[in-house]
Formats: structure tokens, C-alpha cells, sequence
């Protein structure tokens, strides 16, 4: 591919300085990976060995390992064999190139993107196997995996997203896109974060048709900083709606009607819009729930359904995708079928089966609404005690550590503060923060987060409910910019082990 031709779809916005026609190898944002006839994008590395970089300190690098044309956002005094794209914003530069280089993979696919506060990974299994089930062949990224083909690979998996970003840069989505039209995927579900949207890893290039948002809380404002902008970021998604290549389905946007938060959203779309919830009026209600010892059953009209996923919670996350299943023509008996044979997600209310007597789940909840949501499912059926294992994040907003602490020792019989990727700070700082907010003499602090989950199925008798909450499936912890192997189900299964 002649860089001549990729230059034909820049944006209007950009300049470029010291054009030259070269045949492009690839695109590339890490300078370490920049191969002979390579265009560099200096974006900032959110991930870049544990801490944020500026992709503008790589650009002698860059240059060095062949790099023959670089994406800036400013005008650097360098040779002048180097072309150089100046623009405001090189991430939508370097999606829009991603694109291109890759044949625009997303306008041969219908693309559902699943945005919200929590529940989004679930919502995205759900969607994906209501689908399939119905004969639909699904590809999607997610918190917890990736899937293209007939398989599924751990997030976390550096061959497959080094970043280690739920929705990777532009660059790695752009290609495996493609990877699943070549593949004879109708569908790709994208589990589009704040970040994703308003960083353009998944926005203008993925030519959206279903826009999803399951609720709309406070989050992430570390980054976004106020509450506006975070929502605005959320509220891309439906605004790529109007914009998006028309594709033969109906555009549509599925919003949650209980959540005020979410309503400015019907205003932005003038597209097809089905509404779902449980306590007000909406197109699908679901109603009369009632959470079994392994199951969660309710009604939507005068449909009795039944749902392997524990808590009203969840209901809201199967309802969701129940109207993305409808929206593509699946009957709501063949949906009502399928949803009772779905088999959980990794790392979402995952039990962890053992011969004690007592029941582990191990959960992502990693805010203080997630983990009430959480506790107060697992506190339906739980006939003794509740104990809970949770921390918080360090360089992240300390607003919530408080309010995490008063959930968890207000619903919980004992918790266990311990230690949830501290990055930069002090662990024993975070939890002297959580807890701040605890009114109650029901909990103890354990840093090491092996020892806590020892701790915790130690104290646990026959009847109890042992929840290991925040990291879910996450295969890595983040300590002081190193990434530590880490999984919470083979901590529990590796304890469980040795306990006498």
C-alpha cells in the first residue's frame, strides 16, 4: 500500500510536512515495534510498563527502527526525509488510518457497542451467546476475554492484547475486525468504555448499528475529572448511531429505563430506541423476580424466564440483551431456551466449587454500587454468615474507598480489607481510607491479598458465603509499575488445598 493513498483519507484537519510517496509496511504506536517503512502514531501509552508516556519521547526511536512517516501532534525539528501528519488529535488519525489499512472490517459486520458503568461484560456474553445460540456468528472484546473464531482468549493474554486494555488501541481492533470477516463473523460486540470512545480505540471506525448502555453511575474520574465528561464519553456511542454506515439492520439504541442518569440519552438518538427495566414502564419489563439458590427467575409478560446469573442485578443485564436479541428477530421463546442454558462469565458471581460446605464467588464488583448489587444478591441466599474480601485501586479516584468500606461491613458479617492493584500508593494508605467510612467493628485489614483470601476461607463455616470481590478474572496485579501474575480462583483453589 502506497502511503500516497493513505494520505487520500487523512482528515481535513491534518498537515503534512515533508510529504514523500513510500510503500507502507505497517502502522505502528510502540517505537518498539516500528519495522523498515512503518508510519508512527505518538499517542500516549496509557499502559506503557505500568505508568502513562507520551508517544512524542519515541520519536527518534521510532525513527531509528524505520519509521518513515510519524503521526504528531506537533511540528518536531527533525530530518526532513521524514514525513510528518500534524493534527490535533493522532488517536482519531491513527484509528481512521487503522481502518483503512485494514479494509474498514467493520462495515462488513453488524457492530453492537456495550457502554455503561457496570455490568458491561456480562451484557456482552449475553448478547454474544442469545446470538449464537439463534445461528449467528458472533466475534467480541470484553473485560475478561476476546473472541474471534470458534475460540475465546483471556484479555489478558500479551499475544493477543499487550495493552491490556479492555478495548484495545484502534490499531488491534481495526486488525482483528477484520480477522473476523475473514472468519464469517455477522456480528462483533464491542465492550465500549469511556475511555474506548473518547480516546477513538472504538469509535468513529467501528460504523456502530446497536448502541447498549446498561446504567450510568460515577466512575473513572481519575481521567474524565467531572461527571459531564464522563457521561458525554458514554453518550459518543449513541451519537455514532446518526453517523455509521447503513448496513441493512435498523439502527437501534437499548437504554435503561430505571436509570435517570441514562434518560438524556433518548434525546441524542433519532433512531429506533427499546427501553428495558424493572421499576418503571418500559419496552421490556421484567417483573416478580425471585433469586433461587443457584438461578434468578421473572417474568416478562406472561413469560416466566429463569437465569443462571444470581440478582436483580443481572436481570437488567439479561434484559438488555434480550432486546438486542429481539431487535435481530430471535423469538422470545427461543431467547426464553437459550438463556437458561447460559453458563456464566469468568470472574462475574464465578463459584468456585469445594467439599466445605461453604460457597466462594468470586466477583468483579469494584465500586461501592457494584459490590452493594453484589452482597445484596449473594445476601438472599445466603442462610449464614457473609463474609467479603475487597480493597481498592490505587491512582485512581479515592472518593469511593470510604463508601466501599460502609457497603461492605453494613451488608457483610465480616470483611476483609486487603489489598486491589495499589500501583503507585501505599496499600496500607488505601485501606486506612476505606476504612474511613465503616461504622461497624465487623472487619480486619490484611494487606497481602493471599493471605486475606486465606484468612477469609479459614473463618468460613458450613452455610457461610465467602465473596472475593474487585478483581474478578484479571490475570494481573499492578504493584509500584510491575504487572504480578495474578488469579484470584487459583489463590482460592491453591488454599483450599492446604486448609486442614
Amino acid at each position: 500500500m502506497r502511503f500516497s493513498t493513505i494520505s487520500s483519507v487523512l482528515r481535513k484537519d491534518s498537515l503534512i510536512l515533508n510529504y514523500k510517496d513510500f510503500r507502507v509496511s505497517g502502522i505502528n504506536y510502540d517505537y518498539r515495534k516500528v519495522q523498515p517503512n512503518n508510519i508512527y502514531a505518538a499517542i500516549d501509552i496509557f499502559n506503557y510498563q505500568g505508568k502513562e508516556r507520551d508517544g512524542h519521547e519515541f520519536i527518534r526511536e521510532a525513527i531509528k527502527n524505520g519509521a518513515k512517516a510519524l503521526i504528531l501532534k506537533k511540528k518536531q525539528n527533525i530530518d526532513r526525509d521524514i514525513c510528518q501528519i500534524i493534527d490535533s488529535n493522532p488517536r482519531k488519525v491513527l484509528e481512521r488510518l487503522s481502518a483503512f489499512f485494514y479494509s474498514y472490517p467493520a462495515k462488513k459486520l453488524f457492530t453492537i457497542g456495550v457502554t455503561g458503568t457496570k455490568g458491561k461484560t456480562t451484557t456482552v456474553y449475553l448478547i454474544s451467546h442469545l446470538l449464537e445460540d439463534a445461528g449467528i456468528k458472533t466475534g467480541f472484546f470484553s473485560t475478561a476475554d476476546f473472541k474471534i473464531g470458534a475460540h475465546s482468549t483471556p484479555n489478558y493474554t500479551d499475544k493477543v492484547n499487550e495493552t491490556h486494555l479492555t478495548c484495545p488501541e484502534a490499531l488491534e481492533l481495526q486488525k482483528s475486525l477484520k480477522q473476523m470477516v475473514e472468519l464469517d463473523t455477522k456480528v462483533a460486540i464491542i465492550e465500549a468504555t469511556s475511555h474506548a470512545l473518547k480516546l477513538c480505540r472504538a469509535a468513529e471506525e467501528c460504523q456502530y448499528d446497536i448502541a447498549v448502555i446498561t446504567n450510568l453511575q460515577s466512575e473513572h474520574l481519575d481521567f474524565h475529572k467531572n461527571k459531564k465528561d464522563y457521561y458525554l464519553s458514554k453518550a459518543k456511542l449513541f451519537d455514532l448511531l446518526s453517523t455509521s454506515k447503513n448496513k441493512g439492520l435498523a439502527k437501534c439504541a437499548v437504554i435503561n429505563n430505571d436509570e435517570q442518569n441514562c434518560q438524556f440519552l433518548k434525546k441524542r438518538v433519532a433512531s429506533k430506541t427499546i427501553t428495558y427495566g424493572i421499576r418503571s414502564l418500559a419496552n421490556i419489563n421484567a417483573k416478580s423476580i425471585e433469586v433461587k439458590n443457584n438461578k434468578t427467575v421473572f417474568k416478562i409478560g406472561n413469560q416466566i424466564f429463569e437465569s443462571p446469573l444470581i440478582g436483580p442485578h443481572n436481570v437488567y443485564n439479561v434484559c438488555a440483551a434480550i432486546a438486542v436479541a429481539s431487535h435481530f428477530g430471535i423469538s422470545r421463546k427461543k431467547i426464553k431456551n437459550s438463556l437458561a442454558r447460559f453458563t456464566g462469565v469468568p470472574g462475574r458471581m464465578q463459584e468456585v466449587k469445594n467439599n466445605r460446605g461453604f460457597r466462594i464467588l468470586i466477583d468483579y464488583a469494584h465500586t461501592p454500587e457494584s459490590l452493594e448489587a453484589c452482597l445484596e444478591a449473594v445476601k438472599k441466599i445466603c442462610s449464614k454468615r457473609l463474609i467479603v474480601i475487597f480493597g481498592c485501586a490505587g491512582d485512581r479516584d479515592p472518593r469511593k474507598r470510604p463508601r466501599m468500606g460502609e457497603v461492605a461491613t453494613r451488608l457483610a458479617d465480616f470483611s476483609i480489607i486487603t489489598s486491589d492493584d495499589p500501583h503507585n500508593e501505599n496499600p496500607k494508605r488505601i485501606a486506612q481510607e476505606i476504612v474511613r467510612g465503616i461504622k461497624k467493628n465487623n472487619f480486619t485489614i490484611e494487606i497481602d491479598r493471599k493471605k486475606a483470601i486465606r484468612k477469609g476461607l479459614e473463618c468460613a463455616k458450613k452455610g457461610d458465603f465467602v465473596v472475593i470481590a474487585g478483581r474478578g478474572d484479571e490475570k494481573f496485579l499492578e504493584v509500584r509499575n510491575k504487572q504480578i501474575k495474578w488469579s484470584d480462583e487459583q489463590v482460592v483453589i491453591d488454599c483450599l488445598g492446604s486448609i486442614i
